[in-house]
């Protein structure tokens, strides 16, 4: 917000004061942009990769786990290995 001495400063030269525009939430920020993304996952050794429309990622997993297949929300689920 503006002190009336400088939205004075504004008037007197001709200028259009600044727009404030607040601040927004993580949680809403995350709302908005929020992307829907079909997840494509496969293990190689110990490293899981997606293909998706935000392109690969890669997820790092201990060795004894093991690719199960994905829950609803088309995120991984591991299973650990028996020996």
């Amino acid at each position: 917000m503006l002190h009336e001495a400088d939205k004075k400063l504004y008037q007197r030269l001709g200028i259009q004061e600044p727009e404030h525009i607040g601040h927004i939430t993580e949680e809403d920020l995350a709302k908005k942009i929020k992307i829907e993304a079909n997840h494509k996952w496969r293990q190689r050794g110990n490293k899981l990769i997606c293909e998706c429309e935000l392109g690969n990622h890669v997820a790092f997993v201990p060795t004894s786990k093991i690719l199960k297949g994905t829950d609803e929300n088309g995120m991984p689920m591991l299973t650990e290995i028996l020996t």
